[in-house]
């Protein structure tokens, strides 16, 4: 079982840049690829495989990317001052780890 919003943690720091540029070896872009998300982007890891981010304000908004994104196997997740969930989705957990020194909570898909 995920945590949901509110048990994500109070302790996020650092902007979307900073987070990105932790775990992306290639440029942030802005896209629509993920249809749940109020707004998303990807960019490319160190493995060269691709980390999608997305701002959610539920849950079940998170929950549904699932079913257009089987080979998201792990998401860091934490919400930010704003309320918005802040998740980035990944096939290798590995891949964001550094997500950790910010405060984001990493979990395994099959975890939620």
């Amino acid at each position: 079982m995920s945590p949901t919003v509110t048990e994500q943690s109070d302790a996020l720091t650092g902007t979307l840049q900073d987070w990105t540029n932790s775990v992306c070896v290639a440029t942030f872009v802005w896209t629509d690829a993920l249809p749940n998300a109020e707004r998303s982007g990807v960019c490319q890891s160190s493995n060269h495989d691709a980390i999608f981010v997305g701002e959610y304000s539920s849950d079940f908004a998170r929950n549904s990317e699932l079913t257009f994104m089987p080979q998201l196997r792990y998401y860091a997740s934490a919400q930010n001052a704003d309320g918005q969930q802040i998740v980035l989705w990944a096939a290798i957990k590995d891949d964001l780890q550094p997500l950790t020194r910010f405060g984001f909570i990493i979990l395994a898909v099959n975890e939620r």
